[in-house]
């Protein structure tokens, strides 16, 4: 072989090493080849499995063309609509768009309006507030004078009422509810007419006098004067009042006001209330409070501290009120001042009866308190209490005839002290002629004179600025009048009339209304 090989080689003109290059050069070609038809079976293989999956996909395709068709349709009947849809809303759009600049050219004749009109409003703003500044100086000047205007609301607010309110006899809280009560006896042609003067008929001498100016007291006063004059006859709560009315020529009666006869028994509810023992030396005072409590104060400092003070007192105005309580703590009593809000009427003497001496503090340096004759003095008297007053000539002239008390020679927290000490040491004495006076000052005992003086009507009609369901003078004066078989009728003014304490068979007529006329009257 060696030779062959050798024989081949040199017919070739081939060495030993190309023959050895060219074999090695066969051996990799054959390598190359095995591994060229590894790679082409791979690919076919690849290729296999390939046409496989586009065998399937051509399936799948022929599968769901159908279901394609329909979708290419169906995209086209969208694109279709889709279409229409655009084409329509254009032409809205261009609607629109013509609506709009028709709104534009109205929007610009309104604004053009408007402005007009608000230029107008501006106008007529201007010349409202000329005329409210107007209305406001006419108001300033006027308001002074608003007390006589006044009368004139309720005189409106009766007279559209005068059918019902109609009587033969009205009977006038003071002479500012006069002018109410001439109007119904113009409207009716008939009645007497009556004024009730509890006070001062001059307005600046009363207890609680408004802050007018001098001219509308003048003006007031003497509108006062000049219907008291025109009255029937005039009713007043004492005999010292009386003889200030008798310069206007009516007839004057005096009906005081005494309370209805009832016994009050002694009780501790008081005490109670005012946490003090039964030794302990309690003083009563009570009602509006204006002036004179100063001195009551400081004689309470100097008496012994087993004496006390319950004041069911209103003090006004509220710097008077403030000027009190600042002297009680500079007199370090606040333990034995014990001040409480007003209690109802009927409570009043069953509460007073649980103290020892009643005090009535006010002062005749009062124009009112020179002439007056207070409730509180008969509400005492009702309780079985002494009296310690200042010398008022009605409650004096009472004291001197029935002994139940003491007068003051003066005002001064002096004379106080001697007094209620005097009263203390003999304060059974005072308390059996307080009781005696009780059964003797009753209101009852003036009921015969009363309505004789008025006429002995059958019909009456209350006028009254003031709430007449809260007035115990006047729910007297209903009682004995309905005893008698007189119809009564009540026309006052109050924002909060006391619906569960009402004279049984009195027609009620209220409003609240104190500064103008709206509703009116209304009957409860």
């Amino acid at each position: 072989m060696k030779n062959i090989g050798y024989r081949y080689r040199k017919k070739l003109g081939l060495t030993r090493t190309d023959l050895v290059k060219l074999f090695q050069g066969i051996v990799r070609g054959d390598a190359r080849l095995v591994a060229i038809k590894a790679k082409l079976e791979a690919l076919e293989a690849y290729s296999t499995k390939k046409n496989h999956k586009i065998e399937s996909l051509q399936e799948y395709v022929e599968r769901n063309r159908s279901k394609i068709e329909r979708l290419k349709q169906a995209a086209k009947e969208r694109h279709g609509k889709l279409t229409a849809l655009q084409t329509s809303h254009k032409l809205k759009v261009e609607a629109l768009r013509k609506m709009a600049q028709e709104h534009r050219g109205k929007y610009e004749a309104l604004q053009s309006l408007y402005r007009t009109k608000i230029d107008a409003l501006k106008e007529s703003a201007v010349q409202r507030h000329q005329k409210l500044q107007q209305i406001q100086r006419f108001y300033r000047a006027a308001r002074t004078y608003f007390a006589l205007y006044f009368q004139g609301f309720l005189a409106e607010a009766v007279a559209r009422r005068s059918e019902e309110l109609k009587s033969e006899c009205y009977i006038e809280l003071l002479p500012n509810s006069l002018p109410a009560a001439y109007e119904l006896r113009r409207l009716n042609g008939e009645g007497t007419v009556f004024c009730d003067n509890v006070e001062n008929v001059d307005v600046h001498r009363r207890s609680a006098a408004p802050r007018w100016s001098p001219v509308t007291l003048g003006m007031v006063n003497h509108a006062a004067y000049g219907a008291m004059m025109d009255a029937d006859g005039l009713l007043t709560i004492g005999d010292a009042l009386a003889k200030t009315l008798t310069r206007f020529g009516p007839p004057v009666h005096v009906v005081k006001n005494f309370r209805e006869y009832a016994t009050t028994e002694r009780n501790s509810e008081l005490r109670e209330m005012c946490s003090i023992s039964d030794d302990a030396t309690l003083l009563f005072a009570s009602g509006n409070v204006v002036i004179g409590f100063e001195p009551v104060m400081q004689a309470l400092a100097a008496l012994p501290e087993s004496y006390h003070l319950a004041a069911f007192v209103r003090l006004k105005p509220v710097e008077y009120h403030q000027r009190i309580l600042t002297l009680i703590e500079e007199l370090g009593i606040a333990d034995r001042v014990h001040l409480f809000e007003f209690v109802n009427y009927e409570r009043l003497a069953h509460l007073a009866a649980g103290a020892d001496i009643g005090l009535i503090t006010s002062d005749i340096a009062n124009p009112n308190g020179a002439v007056g004759l207070p409730n509180r003095c008969f509400d005492y008297i009702a309780a079985g209490l002494p009296v310690v007053a200042p010398a008022m000539p009605d409650v004096k002239a009472l004291v001197d005839t029935y002994g139940f008390g003491r007068i003051l020679d003066s005002t001064t927290a002096e004379s106080w002290i001697e007094c209620i000490l005097d009263v203390n040491a003999k304060i059974n004495e005072y308390r059996s002629k307080s009781d005696y006076a009780r059964s003797a000052l009753t209101w009852e005992s003036q009921e015969d004179a009363l309505y004789k003086f008025l006429g002995e009507p059958k019909s009456v009609t209350l006028i009254a600025f003031r709430d007449l369901t809260r007035y115990q003078r006047y729910k007297r004066l209903s009682r004995t009048l309905i005893s008698r078989g007189c119809r009564v009728k009540a026309a006052f003014v109050s924002i909060d009339p006391d619906l569960d304490h009402l004279v049984s068979g009195v027609e009620y007529y209220v409003t609240g209304e104190r500064h103008f006329v709206d509703v009116g009257l209304q009957k409860l």
